[in-house]
């Protein structure tokens, strides 16, 4: 995917930075582009859905959530426990089916993946996932 986002930078060159994170991207209102029949909202966020689901979420997207996760908490005041960041990280990280180090509450066996979303997980793979504050983004192998 960051290839066609390159290419197509490379062949218009105005698209904007905001926009790259769409899965189909275009060069704006009333200009026409080789996507233009794309341009609705609802389009963009429909097929920006389906893309999701068929292909998970792109490492970039990724790394930017944690980056946003990070510097909520860094902002957030209070024991790590109690941060609004913090909690929503151990949330997502229940819904994937995992557990986080030094939480005490467990997802019951209905609540891992209801809508049968995401890939089929190993057994211990998602176990012991680090909290929020430790985690380093800079570590590939915690990425």
């Amino acid at each position: 995917m960051p290839e066609d986002i390159a290419r197509l930078m490379h062949s218009e060159g105005h698209l904007s930075k905001s926009r790259r994170l769409l899965s189909v991207p275009f060069v704006g209102k009333d200009v026409p582009s080789r996507q233009s029949e794309w341009s609705h909202p609802d389009c963009r966020i429909g097929l920006s859905a389906l893309a999701y689901r068929y292909e998970g979420l792109r490492m970039m997207d990724f790394v930017q959530v944690m980056k946003n996760l990070c510097d909520m908490m860094d902002m957030e005041q209070g024991p790590f426990l109690n941060r609004k960041a913090c909690r929503l990280w151990i949330r997502f990280v229940h819904l994937a089916g995992g557990r986080v180090r030094g939480v005490k509450t467990p997802l019951k066996d209905g609540a891992k993946d209801k809508d049968g979303a995401g890939s089929p997980r190993q057994e211990g793979e998602f176990d012991s996932i680090w909290p929020l504050e430790l985690v380093d983004r800079r570590d590939p192998e915690q990425m």
